[in-house]
């Protein structure tokens, strides 16, 4: 007989599953780190980030489902709340472990590293801008660890909220013709 699902056993779950969703995010985090810095033709190198961010989009859809499915299957009295919930708090834990990676990545990337990228980015919208937009950007730098972990980590928090949102509505799948709305054995 299986375990009846409870609010306790859906944060448990979801802080393992988060992990999951944190290492495929880093994981192809890197990958286009790693693919930038080979420094391919500008063709190859769009074509690469995009091919990885795809992966890594439709992955992460893939997963949620998957892992929501999981969840109607090992444990008794599951409903479409409990998985939306389900969903919420994988993306809530795994926003907060892409963040605290993408923070420590930019806190211990080299000063002079950060300089070039901002200067590089800085000389692509200098068209655009007046000086004191230009001056204020600049200033920002100090804050640009703070600024790229809260973030991410709302980023990453709405995205997954949204898809969980999504998925959640059929699983597990429902009879519309019941008269109780119970979900229906699949």
């Amino acid at each position: 007989m299986k375990e009846t699902i409870d609010n306790k056993t859906i944060w448990n779950e979801a802080a393992k599953t988060a992990l999951v969703f944190a290492a495929v995010t880093i994981v192809c985090n890197l990958l286009k780190r790693g693919l930038t810095a080979l420094e391919p033709p500008t063709f190859l190198l769009m074509l690469g980030t995009g091919v990885l961010w795809a992966a890594e989009f439709v992955g992460c859809i893939y997963l949620m489902r998957l892992f929501m499915q999981k969840l109607v299957q090992d444990y008794d009295g599951v409903i479409n709340s409990d998985t939306y919930k389900y969903g919420r708090r994988i993306a809530l834990f795994s926003a907060i472990i892409i963040a605290a990676y993408n923070y420590l990545f930019i806190y211990f990337t080299p000063e002079a590293k950060i300089q070039e990228m901002m200067d590089e980015l800085m000389g692509q919208y200098s068209t655009m801008l007046d000086a004191n937009t230009l001056s204020a950007m600049e200033e920002l730098l100090p804050y640009l660890p703070g600024i790229m972990f809260f973030s991410n980590l709302i980023y990453c928090w709405l995205y997954g909220s949204l898809l969980s949102a999504i998925l959640s509505r059929m699983i597990p799948p429902q009879d519309p013709f019941a008269t109780d709305n119970t979900p229906t054995e699949s």
